[in-house]
């Protein structure tokens, strides 16, 4: 199978029909993709819903400035939004994960590049976010992982929606740029993101019979094992 899209668009996607010699039923498989105009990418967080398409868009808007002898206006801002996979308990930390990397291309090659997140606020990790890490060089065909934590707090408190029995959606925005690459973004300091990352709070403790998720640990397990990892250092 063979992807060689015309413009960016992440919204890419179709239905491939299978035909399988003396099979009855029909087997169709859906096909999605991607395609980035800029060489450095982040995946994992989701796009605008495609009737909110900003690519084409801007892309549609740019072509008219251009055609009309306008002057480039300055990229815009990026919004990605990342929903953890499951909702976090009182005491438990949810972890989700997101991805860049810089493309490598088998016509035109590639270039290094380069992740950057803002400075996490205090207000923010002390609300119990944390995200790590927060530089990431990439060489050329090179994706690596960014993990975002949010540590919920051992009880509700005053300020949060759990206080009165409600479930919450907590949220941290931050930004980030993405640098170098091949073709580069438009603007030397590189392409700007907001990123939003979302963790549902409920507002009790787990139930000791329900299964813990994959993403989600309980805090004093990932304190046990941040206590432990200098004690394995040290022995080796």
């Amino acid at each position: 199978m063979v992807f060689q899209p015309s413009n960016q668009r992440p919204y890419f996607e179709d239905v491939m029909q299978v035909y399988v010699p003396n099979q009855q039923e029909e087997l169709l498989v859906a096909v999605r993709g991607r395609c980035w105009e800029e060489g450095v990418f982040l995946t994992g967080p989701a796009y605008h819903p495609a009737p909110e398409d900003p690519f084409m868009e801007q892309q549609l808007a740019l072509a008219a400035d251009r055609a009309a002898g306008l002057p480039t206006p300055a990229p815009p801002v990026r919004e990605l939004t990342l929903d953890f996979p499951h909702a976090v308990h009182f005491g438990e930390v949810a972890t989700a994960t997101i991805e860049v990397g810089s493309l490598k291309s088998a016509a035109a090659g590639g270039a290094a590049g380069e992740f950057v997140l803002d400075e996490l606020p205090l207000s923010a990790k002390e609300a119990g976010w944390s995200v790590e890490p927060g530089r990431l060089p990439l060489a050329v065909g090179e994706k690596k992982p960014v993990q975002v934590r949010y540590a919920a707090p051992a009880a509700a408190t005053a300020g949060l929606a759990a206080y009165f029995g409600h479930e919450e959606r907590i949220e941290l925005t931050l930004g980030a740029l993405l640098k170098g690459g091949l073709p580069a973004p438009p603007t030397s300091e590189g392409r700007r993101l907001s990123l939003v990352f979302r963790a549902l709070l409920r507002p009790s403790e787990r139930p000791a019979d329900m299964e813990l998720p994959s993403s989600i640990t309980r805090a004093g397990d990932v304190a046990a094992a941040a206590a432990a990892a200098p004690e394995k250092k040290g022995k080796k």
